[in-house]
Order: structure tokens, then C-alpha cells, then sequence
């Protein structure tokens, strides 16, 4: 009786401690570490040196400027950038982070379509694709530093 009675007691133990171990603290949206009070965004703001290139069916350019991305504070998961994509410093795009990563949202610069743009963020660099369109589609694929 009491070998059964010690395995059933190692039993529960080893159960437990699955559950506990198991266990993870889940963060609110737009929140990360182990805190859960770093905002996701706060990773990605800084102003970066941009090297893009852009192609169409018969067409390569290439484009460097510097954009701004700004993290509003009300928004731990929202980011604005300015001249983005080269367009000029008074043109904004908007987008959601999460993690490492980055979607912007569709939207209109300086008479020019922006789409499907996406990106990454590792350590000081901001590596994003995008297609623009004012006529002639180009997807564009960019790196930016910090």
C-alpha cells in the first residue's frame, strides 16, 4: 500500500510540474518582453538610410533616400512613416507591427498607389517589400538602416 501510495504522490508531482512548466504569460496586443510593457513598435522608430530597388516587366531603378518611422504612444502596435518609399517627407503611410514584423496599409502618396507592403525588422535594419503604382506596376524591395 504505501509503494502504491508513493507512486500515485510521484505521479501528481510530475504532473504538476508539467502544468506549471507549461504554463506562459501572455501579453497584451501591441505589448512584448518579459514584462509585457515594451510596445512592439518601439523597435522599429528611428530614421533609416534607404537603398530600394524597383522593378517593372522592363524597367530596374534604384532609389536611396531616408524615411522616419514614428511610433504613436496611445498605439503599441501602430506605426507612421514619413517619406516612405522616397515620396517626400510630407507624405505619411500607417501600419501594424507585430513581433518583428511590419504591414502597411494600402493607401495613396503623391498620386501613386502603394500596396502589399511588408517587412521585417532585424536589429538596426528594416528590410521591406512593396508594389507602387502610378501606371506602370514596380515591386520594390528595400533595406533600411538605422
Amino acid at each position: 500500500m504505501k509503494k502504491n501510495f508513493k507512486t500515485i504522490i510521484l505521479s501528481a508531482t510530475v504532473a504538476a510540474m508539467a502544468l506549471v512548466s507549461s504554463c506562459t504569460k501572455t501579453c497584451d496586443p501591441g505589448y512584448e518582453g518579459s514584462d509585457c510593457k515594451t510596445a512592439m513598435n518601439t523597435k522599429f522608430s528611428g530614421t533609416y538610410a534607404v537603398k530600394d530597388t524597383a522593378s517593372s516587366a522592363d524597367t530596374t531603378l534604384y532609389f536611396n533616400y531616408s524615411m522616419t518611422v514614428s511610433s504613436p504612444s496611445s498605439e503599441p502596435a501602430k506605426v507612421n512613416i514619413s517619406n516612405f518609399g522616397g515620396f517626400g517627407s510630407g507624405t505619411t503611410i500607417s501600419g501594424t507591427v507585430d513581433g518583428t514584423s511590419l504591414k502597411l496599409d494600402n493607401t495613396t502618396l503623391a498620386g501613386v498607389q502603394i500596396s502589399n507592403a511588408t517587412g521585417t525588422i532585424s536589429g538596426s535594419k528594416l528590410a521591406f517589400t512593396y508594389t507602387s503604382n502610378d501606371g506602370t506596376a514596380f515591386t520594390s524591395h528595400a533595406v533600411g538602416t538605422k
